[in-house]
């Protein structure tokens, strides 16, 4: 299972089509929405995680979003080629649910690539906006 980003409007092959699975997507959607922050932009994204047809309008917003992902890429550099989010995942054990009492919280790393960050900047800056499907 994955997300299909698709450009309205593509300059060229690379802003047609952006395919993540949702490990990557996930870790994609979290460095936006933490660039869209440290940028101070003024983009909403919490429907990125649906591909209901979301995303950008127009290709001044993806260059927006462009500017900011290079500029928390620059300050938060991946380790070895990796970009890692953390999320918190609730496990649940035993009849009760719990562990001792209380949910078990299991830190799961949501992963994406140096090179498949560079593919979707890519994207973004030929897609004339996109829509997630």
């Amino acid at each position: 299972m994955g997300m299909d980003i698709f450009g309205k409007d593509p300059r060229n092959k690379a802003g047609e089509y952006f395919r993540a699975d949702m490990i990557m997507w996930e870790t994609i959607h979290a460095i936006c929405d933490k660039a869209i922050a440290a940028s101070g932009l003024p983009f909403v994204t919490k429907d990125w995680s649906f591909n209901d047809g979301r995303g950008l309008a127009a290709q001044e917003h993806c260059d927006l979003l462009v500017v900011a992902l290079k500029k928390y890429i620059k300050e938060n550099p991946p380790k070895n080629g990796i970009f890692r989010i953390e999320q918190k995942v609730y496990a649940q054990n035993g009849t009760n649910g719990s562990i001792g009492g209380s949910k078990a919280t299991i830190r799961s790393p949501f992963e994406v690539s140096a090179k498949e960050m560079k593919e979707f900047i890519a994207f973004l800056k030929n897609c004339g906006g996109f829509e997630i499907d």
